[in-house]
């Protein structure tokens, strides 16, 4: 980078202030953020008027590791297991209600509930099965894109 530049010493906030009214994204002109690279976004010399549609792995591996990604994943996971309800079903439905704007459709369903189950044999908390199934709906092809 460079030499004079004081950024190479950011350090994010911690705690509540981690997560201040927004969300921030710390930018360098001669190195962008690489979420933003991966995702395709115009550098900032140039106008854009309209961003062509990509789906890259890059862009999967980033959905599924980014940490950003796996906190909002926390987060919807929380909000879920503050439902009221108590049927994993119903909570199911209004996850994916939440996410992709629409009711899922029986198979996506079944899939879902099929893939709980399994993330309850293999983790150790109820929480983080929710995680899981939350990471999955952040993921989705549909959830992404904009049709």
């Amino acid at each position: 980078g460079f030499a004079g530049s004081n950024t190479r010493f950011y350090k994010p906030d911690s705690g509540a202030a981690l997560y201040r009214r927004s969300l921030y994204t710390f930018l360098k002109r001669t190195a962008p953020a690489p979420f933003m690279a991966n995702f395709d976004a115009p550098n900032r010399e140039q106008f854009c008027p309209r961003r062509e549609r990509s789906n890259t792995p890059l862009q999967a591996l980033t959905l599924a590791n980014d940490r950003a990604f796996v906190e909002f994943a926390q987060g919807l996971a929380q909000r879920v297991l503050a439902l009221s309800v108590t049927d994993d079903a119903a909570r199911l439905k209004q996850a994916f209600r939440w996410c992709l704007v629409r009711e899922p459709q029986p198979r996506e369903l079944d899939r879902l509930s099929e893939f709980l189950v399994a993330q309850r044999r293999q983790v150790e908390t109820a929480s983080d099965a929710w995680v899981s199934v939350a990471r999955v709906l952040l993921n989705l092809d549909e959830f992404v894109t904009r049709e």
